[in-house]
């Protein structure tokens, strides 16, 4: 955008808080992937090609996974509200929402902490002998961020490839 523009056409609150929003969600992964690096060296036993993410959950230094969940979840959910705002005129309404689903996703995987498996913590069973309400409700949301991940990329693939043609045709 240049100068020129800018001063005639100053920017809406509007447009500041879908800015925002959409800088929030592009935050959420080097945040999340910043926090599992440092939990994961911090914590004892914890080795990151034999145990997922979740697990850090568990333990003293749980708390720090669980709060990445939560607060990366809260900054995608804030970026589907931005994409929203932002493609709306090209109808866009399937994106947005998975995105938003997965948001949710980490939202719900963070409150819901993940039963210890595949020996972590040490001397735990490779599979869980007995499931808990939190351990199968993590896994359920963990599912919407596994699965929607994807899923949104085609969607996302194939908005942009039809806004393409319109934009060339």
């Amino acid at each position: 955008m240049n100068a020129a523009y800018s001063q005639t056409n100053p920017m809406t609150p509007s447009d500041i808080t879908t800015k925002a929003l959409l800088v929030g969600g592009a935050l959420a992964d080097p945040l999340f992937t910043t926090v599992w690096i440092v939990a994961g060296a911090l914590t004892a036993n914890y080795d990151p090609l034999r145990h997922h993410i979740s697990l850090l959950s568990i333990g003293e230094l749980g708390w720090m996974q669980v709060a990445s969940f939560i607060i990366s979840g809260l900054l995608v959910l804030g970026f589907a509200l931005g994409l929203r705002r932002a493609l709306r005129p090209s109808g866009s309404v399937w994106g947005p929402l998975l995105v938003g689903l997965v948001g949710i996703g980490l939202i719900g995987a963070g409150i819901f902490v993940v039963d210890p498996h595949t020996g972590y913590p040490p001397n735990t069973p490779l599979i869980p002998t007995e499931r808990t309400t939190n351990g199968i409700l993590h896994d359920l949301f963990g599912g919407l961020v596994l699965l929607g991940l994807p899923i949104t990329c085609f969607v996302f693939t194939r908005l942009f490839v039809k806004l393409g043609d319109l934009l060339s045709g």
